[in-house]
């Protein structure tokens, strides 16, 4: 049963401990300013990126622990419940981050902003995002796992731990897979 006390005493630690973590995706984007200087057209894609990495997995984990609550499901590669969302997160990520990818190189080059070559984008972009993602579905599965198993409601937990990590991690990954890329 939900009360007001309840989500406030499961919600309120989280959501401090993950708005201060947030601020290290700020830190990593003052730290590599120089480079995105270089080629701002990148910006361009960095909310997009942290946003639909957390968004994306925040839909997994809502499958998963709704199926998990409802007792239709399990989280284990041995489910073809799970395989199927396993495998519909992934294609999703991908196909959703071509075409984001593509959208961003060519705004760029609309409003004139400098870009990495587009193959290269296009492939810091897709391997940043397929290891986010993976990693999300990491964390989302031990979360779900392990808020079912306390009893505590997962909404409360899974999406803004996810968020932050896409926040933090993503930009981490991101800008340090487009470094990576642009210089072979």
């Amino acid at each position: 049963m939900y009360s007001a006390k309840r989500i406030i005493l499961e919600s309120a630690p989280p959501l401090v401990a993950f708005t201060f973590l947030s601020m290290f995706a700020g830190l990593t984007l003052e730290t590599n300013a120089a480079f995105l200087a270089t080629y701002p057209g990148v910006l361009l894609m960095i909310p997009a990126f942290i946003d639909s990495c957390g968004d994306i997995s925040s839909s997994f984990a809502s499958r998963l622990t709704t199926s998990l609550h409802l007792g239709t499901g399990r989280a284990s590669l041995r489910s073809k419940r799970f395989r199927d969302n396993v495998a519909g997160t992934y294609v999703t990520t991908i196909l959703f981050f071509i075409v984001m990818a593509l959208l961003a190189f060519a705004f760029s080059a609309v409003l004139g902003l400098a870009m990495p070559p587009l193959l290269k984008f296009l492939a810091a972009v897709m391997a940043s995002a397929v290891v986010v993602v993976t990693l999300d579905l990491a964390i989302a599965v031990a979360v779900s796992v392990a808020t079912t198993m306390a009893r505590l409601d997962p909404d409360n937990f899974e999406a803004p731990f996810l968020t932050t990590f896409s926040d933090v991690v993503g930009i981490m990954i991101f800008i340090s897979f487009v470094g990576f890329v642009i210089s072979l």
